[in-house]
């Protein structure tokens, strides 16, 4: 019996096989089998740890002060009234006044604890930051997963318009769709139209977006970074912490600190200096101020 031959696949059969594992509407992370974590990673999970210590810093004071304010409670009898002109009157209700300042300090560290914990867990969700060294991979991937989204929703599309009965099409979506794209077209309309236009539009808008971000990531990689010495600062492009940097030898004037915030820096405790994200706008901002920051006196 004679083999078959691996015949290559189509670009079609591609796009469906690769489809399935980039689930649609769903969040998209780089595909690695690595187990370490980068740099910035490294940050990322130092930083939760941080928060989630604070909070759980914040949580026992507050369990020190329940317990605090339960013992000051089992001094005062149960319904014990402040015997108005009595020579306790003084002593009584600045006892329950430490009770109340006691209840009061212990609701704000609970609340803080929870804003804490909230905090940590949105550490790392917000997307795919410039600071990730894997950055441009991760939005490569993140592309890829967009385009075999598009192509998969036209390919139904073109496909549901030649079926007559529903059962043939809600076949076809469970052949070609992933669980979260066929739930959102049950929810928007499932008929022979399939993927509503502005799907399409929107998602295409995504690709365009990302694929411009890869581009200026690209661009910002090979771009020339330079160090400036002024009059009385230094001025520094630093690809490794991604940051443009303005440092001073004391505190700057009222002005140029008003032109560094216009222009988008930020001071930084932890650094001492006023600190930005180091893209094409900032480079070009901070070669600006370099200028001006000279003729300020």
């Amino acid at each position: 019996m004679s083999r078959k031959k691996n015949r290559p696949q189509t670009p079609k059969e591609v796009r469906l096989i690769a489809f399935d594992r980039h689930p649609c509407f769903s969040h998209l992370s780089l595909p690695s089998k690595r187990t370490f974590m980068n740099i910035y990673e490294e940050h990322l999970a130092q930083r939760k740890a941080r928060l989630l210590e604070r909070a759980q810093e914040a949580s026992d004071k507050s369990a020190a002060l329940f317990q605090q304010e339960r013992e000051m409670a089992q001094h005062v009898p149960l319904g014990q009234p402040i015997l108005v002109g009595h020579h306790s009157e003084g002593r009584h209700r600045r006892y329950l006044s430490q009770m109340d300042g006691l209840t009061r300090k212990q609701i704000a560290l609970d609340r803080l604890a929870e804003d804490l914990k909230q905090q940590a867990e949105t550490v790392g969700t917000g997307g795919i930051s410039s600071d990730d060294p894997e950055a441009i991979q991760k939005l490569e991937a993140q592309l890829a997963a967009r385009e075999v989204e598009q192509a998969t929703m036209k390919e139904f599309n073109k496909r549901v318009k030649k079926l007559a009965t529903e059962e043939e099409r809600k076949n076809l979506a469970k052949a070609m769709l992933s669980e979260d794209q066929q739930l959102m077209l049950t929810r928007v309309r499932f008929g022979k139209e399939g993927f509503p236009k502005y799907e399409l539009t929107n998602n295409g808008a995504r690709i365009r977006r990302i694929r411009a971000r890869i581009e200026e990531l690209r661009k910002s990689e090979v771009a020339e970074n330079i160090e400036v010495e002024g009059r009385d600062f230094f001025y520094v492009e630093d690809p490794d912490q991604n940051r443009a940097i303005f440092s001073f030898t004391g505190k700057p004037y009222d002005k140029t600190r008003e032109l560094l915030k216009q222009h988008g820096w930020k001071w930084s405790p932890t650094r001492g200096d006023w600190v930005r994200l180091l893209t094409a706008n900032a480079r070009r901002d901070g070669r600006y101020l370099c200028t001006k920051f000279d003729e300020i006196d």
